[in-house]
């Protein structure tokens, strides 16, 4: 078989591998994750006729939302959410296959790396989103072929900064340093750049306006971060030891960049800030991946150079082979553990824990009899958008009860607490737990609650409360 002919067929297979564990990875998790149901639930929002930031506010930029909403014009339900998700995944893992394989002694080692990769994702958000276009803007920037992509990297710079404010932001100005420093024609890349970051900016443009959410979509968006970001920090023990992991990678990565001093290396350390930007101010497991994965590409390299002539097809056959049942084992052992429910037309197919699908069924239930009597129901808890997903109605700004949801002020998101309790006719439902279940969730809410409401009287963690 020619060179080309096998490239191709290998990346073929690749391909298909990807696709496949992408699909059962996501497809078959169970429902275990608030934030995969507050990112499905901005992207239904959008085909409910809301808009994006008049309407509701997502406390980041738009362009997953709006991207994912598309396949649910089609059909609205989490499973169909869940494929798009999985496209995205195949898509950035393919990616990162091409970026891992470029160049390298043994094209085939790269496959059991991107399905580590794969294994180890938590749910899909923006910053999945994100991840891509910094590893396609590297793939650019790879081989000496930047020279030719300015408007490329000006396109991508926009979608980055739509797709994640901040960690766009210094994206675009990585990108915008990259050209200055290295590109022969300064001023005529420099300029493409900035055509190819305009085109996107100007589609964007004339949505908001179009929509008269430009004003809302600048302030949420821009101006909020300074209310609440600087606060809005907190560190989870579960990444601890992709921490460490990723501590090994950026030394590798800096060896490499000491040792070559050439502009490829420099040029993937530069990108790599703004993913590493994604770690930071909530630091988890979720969000510390996605450097992870990004910084597995100098780490591969250091491999494959070492022992990419040494390890065999067949051990890493056998590797990918290992990696590819554990993601169809994990896939099998979530849906044998969890249950499927018939009472929510947008959860059908989803893989859901027996006790939460009958907590929410009977609270979806309650509210449904509440507002049937003529009363106004309000849910203060961080699982609301569960209860509105389950009668398939929107409830911004409930859906997504934080700081960010209110741009961090305490009168701003006291004014809806006052109006919920201001009448017989309204019904407030609070976790008891409120606090510990979502420590972002306002402060200031129960106490009012409890103060100026009657208790009706609970289920499970959940209390029951009429306003006066």
């Amino acid at each position: 078989m020619k060179t080309g002919s096998k490239k191709s067929y290998t990346e073929l297979i690749a391909f298909a591998v990807i696709l496949t564990a992408s699909l059962l990875h996501i497809c078959m998790n169970n429902l275990v994750s608030l934030d995969e149901l507050w990112n499905y639930n901005f992207a239904r929002q959008i085909t409910m006729g809301l808009v994006p930031y008049r309407d509701y506010n997502m406390v980041q930029t738009p362009l997953f939302a709006i991207i994912m909403s598309l396949p649910l014009f089609a059909h609205r339900s989490l499973f169909v959410y869940r494929l798009a998700c999985s496209l995205l995944v195949t898509v950035q893992s393919f990616v990162l296959y091409k970026a891992l394989a470029s160049e390298t002694k043994n094209r085939l080692l790269a496959l059991p790396f991107v399905l580590i990769s794969i294994l180890i994702i938590d749910y899909v958000s923006y910053n999945t989103l994100f991840l891509l276009i910094a590893l396609l803007a590297d793939l650019v920037t790879s081989n000496g072929q930047f020279k030719k992509h300015a408007l490329i990297l000006g396109a991508l710079a926009a979608l980055a900064v739509f797709s994640r404010q901040t960690s766009g932001c210094i994206l675009l100005l990585i990108l915008f340093v990259v050209i200055a420093a290295f590109y022969e024609n300064k001023a005529k890349n420099l300029l493409l750049y900035g055509v190819g970051f305009a085109i996107p900016c100007t589609v964007f443009l004339i949505y908001f306006l179009v929509t008269s959410s430009f004003n809302d979509f600048w302030d949420y968006c821009l101006f909020s971060l300074t209310s609440f970001g600087s606060s809005n920090g907190k560190f989870y023990n579960s990444s601890i030891v992709l921490l460490l992991l990723l501590a090994a990678e950026i030394i590798v990565e800096i060896i490499n960049l000491v040792k070559k001093r050439d502009t490829t290396t420099l040029i993937h350390f530069l990108i790599g800030i703004p993913v590493l930007v994604i770690t930071v101010p909530i630091i988890d497991y979720s969000h510390v991946t996605f450097a992870v994965v990004y910084f597995l590409i100098p780490a591969y390299k250091l491999l494959d150079g070492k022992w990419g002539n040494v390890i065999r097809n067949s051990i890493t056959v056998f590797i990918s082979a290992v990696v590819f049942l554990c993601i169809g084992g994990l896939g099998i052992s979530r849906v044998v553990n969890s249950t499927f429910t018939n009472e929510a037309s947008e959860l059908k197919c989803v893989p859901v824990s027996n006790d939460m699908c009958e907590d929410f069924t009977y609270l979806s239930w309650m509210v449904n009899q509440y507002e049937l009597n003529g009363y106004s129901v309000t849910f203060y808890s961080s699982s609301s958008v569960i209860v509105s997903l389950m009668n398939g109605t929107a409830n911004p700004p409930y859906d997504l009860f934080n700081n960010g949801n209110f741009r961090g002020s305490v009168e701003s998101h006291m004014i809806y607490v006052e109006e919920s309790c201001n009448g017989e006719d309204k019904i407030v439902i609070i976790a008891s737990d409120y606090y510990d279940e979502g420590w972002q969730n306002p402060k200031g809410v129960l106490e009012y609650v409890e103060a100026n409401c009657e208790l009706l009287g609970s289920y499970g963690r959940f209390l029951i409360y009429r306003g006066h």
